[in-house]
């Protein structure tokens, strides 16, 4: 592997696919509100079964052009770096295992430290401030990745997570909890310290999808980053913290530092579930610097829509495939359908110590997992009628469902309390070999349907 850093970012994305037809870019030049209106056009164009990369040229209250929808189409990203959408996913699995250095450059050699601005003189308010839905009560960055550093190892960690303006350089974040960044605040915490942080905004989406790829706490995110990119990423010196090393292509970059102690109330907001989640006492981060790059373009994920659904679900591919079906190579297929739900396609004659229920109790160990089945592998899992006929004439509910309650729920769910979950085991499988009402295959092979209708 070559040690110069890649050269893909946000404005080789967009330079990329800016030519590839109204299907793939839209681009507004119109003005436009950021309190629902470009949310209304990116969930218009869902419903038209269109998930283009949105340009919006001119937002109201703010001088920088946004994106959004940059991450809606794992297909389109892998063409945009001439890989398939199996060959990216391999990369998904092996990056934990085959991680590529990132590559350290001056700030004057990166180019998101062109212009640099200390806080509260830069407020937030300059960015679009986005307004998603009616119950949503303050503007949210939700597209930065969010860099901390392990305080026990050093190790990078890279991750989502929405970040409601309170003033103009105070945020309160929402952390999943036991989360790596959860882990990382309280040790710090512990330690009566803050935790640097810093928050990259306008990044490739594959430099997105990376920072989803979830491994042990001890295992360096940048790493993983050049894996998914396929080269070194380029990394500079934190401003706050100089060990913390910063995406040096990214169009924005603020830093700051995780108070240990103070909290806002944060939300409602809509999460990727599509129903709004409560209100809460979050920690707060207290912004100290920006920097950006010439011209910056802002990028934005509207939350519950086609975007937040397909990041939510990559990561939790790779994980099953490279912790769990790996070691079982029954599993021939599988199937996220919708949030929280997992089909399993089951072949159990390449396993012969193959054991259904003990797998489905293991994943039911992820949090963003609250239903798996299993069915035979002549199911088509994507298809409703066949798992619905599965279901009906395989499943005895007093045999074939297991319930596990009071499970670590995800702090998404609106159905957790106070923040654990029931969680369901479904063996849809067939119990006897059942034979199915057909033709002969002889006489199907044979018979043509034109000799008798004409």
């Amino acid at each position: 592997m070559a040690n110069e850093a890649s050269e893909h970012d946000l404005r080789s994305f967009l330079d990329w696919v800016s030519d590839k037809g109204a299907s793939s870019y839209l681009h507004v030049d119109k003005t436009i509100s950021p309190r629902f209106e470009t949310t209304a056009v990116v969930q218009g164009m869902a419903r038209k079964l269109r998930s283009p990369v949105i340009r919006f040229d001119d937002v109201e209250g703010s001088s920088y052009p946004m994106v959004t929808n940059v991450c809606a189409s794992i297909d389109r990203v892998a063409k945009s770096v001439g890989l398939t959408v199996d060959e990216l996913n391999a990369r998904f699995v092996a990056a934990l295992d085959a991680p590529v250095a990132p590559v350290v450059v001056a700030a004057d050699e990166a180019p998101v430290r062109a212009i640099s601005e200390s806080m509260p003189e830069f407020p937030l308010s300059r960015f679009p401030e986005l307004v998603y839905t009616a119950t949503q009560e303050q503007p949210y960055i939700t597209s930065s990745i969010v860099v901390a550093r392990d305080p026990d190892t050093g190790a990078h960690n890279l991750s989502f997570h929405r970040l409601m303006i309170d003033s103009d350089d105070v945020a309160a974040i929402y952390m999943t909890p036991g989360g790596h960044l959860d882990q990382i605040w309280k040790k710090n915490a512990e330690a009566g310290k803050p935790t640097p942080v810093a928050a990259a905004i306008g990044t490739h989406p594959l430099w997105c999808y990376a920072s989803l790829v979830s491994g042990p706490l001890e295992h360096d995110d940048w790493g993983v980053a050049g894996a998914v990119l396929g080269a070194p990423i380029a990394l500079t010196s934190g401003q706050v913290d100089p060990e913390l090393l910063v995406p040096a292509q990214s169009e924005f970059v603020l830093e700051g530092l995780l108070d240990a102690v103070d909290s806002r109330e944060e939300g409602p907001f809509g999460e990727f579930l599509g129903y709004v989640a409560e209100p809460g006492s979050r920690p707060v981060v207290r912004f100290t610097s920006m920097s950006s790059r010439e011209a910056p373009i802002y990028q934005d994920i509207v939350a519950g829509q086609v975007e937040h659904l397909t990041m939510s679900s990559i990561s939790l591919r790779a994980r099953l495939e490279r912790d769990y079906f790996v070691a079982n190579p029954a599993v021939v297929n599988f199937w996220l359908p919708a949030p929280m739900t997992l089909f399993l396609a089951i072949d159990a004659s390449v396993q012969t110590d193959f054991d259904a229920d003990a797998l489905m109790q293991d994943l039911l160990g992820e949090s963003y997992l609250k239903q798996v089945y299993c069915f035979d592998a002549d199911v088509d899992l994507r298809k409703l009628a066949s798992v619905q006929s599965a279901i009906a004439c395989f499943v005895q509910a007093d045999r074939d469902v297991q319930v596990f309650e009071a499970r670590n729920g995800n702090g998404v769910d609106p159905s957790e309390i106070d923040g654990k979950t029931a969680k369901v085991a479904v063996d849809a499988r067939a119990k006897s070999k059942p034979v199915r009402s057909e033709l002969p295959e002889d006489f199907a092979a044979s018979f043509d349907l034109n000799d008798w209708i004409r």
